[in-house]
């Protein structure tokens, strides 16, 4: 009895063996997503390795190809397609399937009629849509192209508020006579709908700063777009983790649709530290605290410390938003900074109030400060000096990314001064303005201009902080010089700053491999007392690697005003812009 069953079994298993030929399929005659379509769309390519496909089902799957490589082709416009198959099975069991394919003439874009009808007929938007849609009359057919103008047009219905379009008529009529399709897509928009009213779902704000975020009000036209303005100002205002926005329209009442948003609160404290080195300030190490929601009304309190090889700084700031909060805010701040000069030192303490307001781009700061500080220059006795400073800057940024921008410009201007008849030492008034400019070259390379200049008017500049006085050299200014060496000296050779400032450099940067890059750069400039006071020239070469925040500059520059022209390290982390 157990042989019996043994022999059984080894037949059985035989015959399973058998059943499971392999199947090559060859399509002969397309090419591209005309040959990919076919081949995803014949079964006998599909179920080419299963496991239990038998010779019969291999001569069945064939005689259904024909057919299915028609339809695989069909939606491109091949409508007049010819196909001649061969299956042939091998010695070794195995079959191999070939297909000739002729796939005709594409039929052509006949008539082309999309009409939009209801409240939304003359919207601009839609109508844009419309106009910009690939259907036109005369071209090769292509189903996609009426999918996706359907598709496109009931989007947009949808994102202006349209929430009932739909359309009376959607055909794509195919006549083989004339060998040409006709695209019909007639949208009915219906009635234009409207914001409800904007429930907030938490307590750590008060609802009134919370609707001072919103792009939208009760009663706005709906727009899509509008809520998602409304998540971004909300998740980027930094109080909350994760914000949820539902239009409920199931709820609409006179086309009127209630908007729930549920917010998550971010935790309210924040720590930061940073690492960091520059060849101006040496190793650097950086501590902070902020306490993100104060009160309901969404004040801030920031404390930042900074501890370096020449000196150490710390800054407090009390944040209140005004107006709308994610351009307007009023920041009441205090700070203290003690800093080694290379012949001499300052200590400068400062408490401001300030404003910030964005607009269209443009960052505006104007500010009101006190500040005290003491300050000696080398040979030169300490001094102390009090400003009551107005100030205000203007600037601006443009580029395509910030980490690494092939095309870019900021722009930024500053205005401040001081009177002696108002709480100050001296009286001066003070302009400074700054250009970065930058542009790909052919062969990946990039062209990187940097310009910067200043000017102070000043009854006695000898009163003037050393704070507020122009210096120049370092890594962001004049390289192949130290750090504010640059500048008019006194009788005994110490630098002691200067009224105005100039300051250009031209550098192009190539790529090498990777993430990194070469440069060449070529500065000049000074911190001068007279317009035709001499100016400083460096020039060299670096290496450049791109990391998350910003290229890593290493260069070796020559001070090609210096005796012997020597050379300098210079190195910083930082963005372009």
């Amino acid at each position: 009895m157990k042989r019996i069953f043994a022999l059984a079994l080894l037949l059985l298993l035989a015959g399973a063996v058998q059943a499971q030929g392999r199947v090559s399929v060859e399509l002969i005659g397309l090419e591209g997503e005309l040959h990919s379509n076919a081949l995803a769309l014949l079964s006998l390519y599909r179920n080419r390795d299963h496991p239990r496909l038998s010779d019969g089902r291999i001569r069945t799957l064939h005689r259904r190809a024909p057919d299915e490589i028609r339809a695989a082709l069909e939606p491109f416009g091949h409508y007049h397609v010819e196909v001649e198959g061969t299956l042939e099975q091998q010695e070794d069991g195995h079959w191999r399937a070939r297909y000739l394919v002729a796939p005709g003439p594409r039929l052509t874009l006949g008539e082309v009629d999309i009409r939009l009808t209801g409240a939304g007929a003359d919207d601009p938007e839609l109508q844009r849509t419309r106009d910009a849609l690939t259907l036109r009359p005369g071209t090769p057919l292509d189903h996609r192209d009426h999918d996706q103008a359907r598709r496109q047009l009931l989007r947009t219905a949808t994102e202006r508020g349209y929430l009932d379009a739909h359309f009376t008529e959607r055909e794509l009529h195919i006549d083989l006579n004339r060998h040409e399709a006709r695209s019909t897509l007639h949208l009915e928009t219906g009635p234009r709908y409207h914001f409800g009213p904007l429930t907030f779902h938490t307590d750590v704000l008060h609802h009134a700063l919370l609707e001072r975020f919103s792009p939208v009000a009760e009663g706005d036209p709906y727009e899509g777009r509008r809520l998602l303005d409304l998540q971004s100002a909300l998740h980027d205002s930094d109080y909350f983790s994760d914000v949820i926005i539902e239009p409920d329209h199931e709820a609409a009442v006179d086309q009127a649709v209630p908007i729930d948003i549920t917010l998550m609160p971010a935790r309210w404290q924040r720590y930061t530290a940073g690492i960091g080195y520059g060849t101006d300030t040496g190793a650097r190490l950086g501590l902070g605290w902020e306490h993100r929601r104060l009160n309901r009304r969404g004040h801030r309190f920031r404390f930042d410390s900074q501890f370096n090889e020449i000196g150490h700084s710390f800054a407090t700031r009390y944040r209140v938003p005004i107006g709308n909060p994610r351009t307007d805010e009023i920041d009441y701040s205090l700070a203290r900074r003690h800093e080694r000069l290379d012949r001499g030192d300052l200590t400068t303490t400062t408490a401001a109030i300030g404003h910030t307001n964005l607009r269209g781009g443009w960052r505006k700061n104007s500010a009101l400060s006190l500040m005290q500080e003491r300050f000696r220059l080398g040979s030169e006795e300490a001094q102390t000096s009090r400003l009551l400073m107005p100030s205000y800057g203007l600037s601006r940024t443009w580029a395509r990314q910030r980490t690494r921008p092939d095309h870019g410009l900021h722009l930024g201007v500053q205005l401040r001064g001081a009177s002696e008849s108002l709480l100050s030492d001296t009286s001066f008034l003070q302009g400074r303005g700054e250009l970065r400019w930058i542009r790909s070259l052919p062969g990946d390379g990039r062209l990187l201009l940097r310009g910067e200049a200043g000017s102070s008017l000043v009854s006695d500049f000898h009163e003037l902080p050393a704070s507020v006085r122009f210096f120049a050299g370092g890594d962001q200014s004049v390289r192949g010089y130290a750090y504010r060496s640059l500048g008019p000296s006194n009788a005994a050779g110490d630098v002691i700053g200067g009224r105005h400032l100039l300051v250009g450099s031209a550098e192009y940067e190539h790529p090498l491999a990777g993430k990194w890059s070469a440069a060449l750069f070529y500065d000049i400039g000074n911190a001068i007392d007279r317009l035709d006071d001499p100016l400083r020239r460096g020039a060299g070469v670096g290496l450049r690697w791109q990391s998350p925040v910003g290229p890593v500059r290493i260069d070796m520059a020559s001070a090609l005003d210096e005796p012997g022209r020597p050379w300098r390290l210079h190195l910083r982390i930082g963005p372009d812009l």
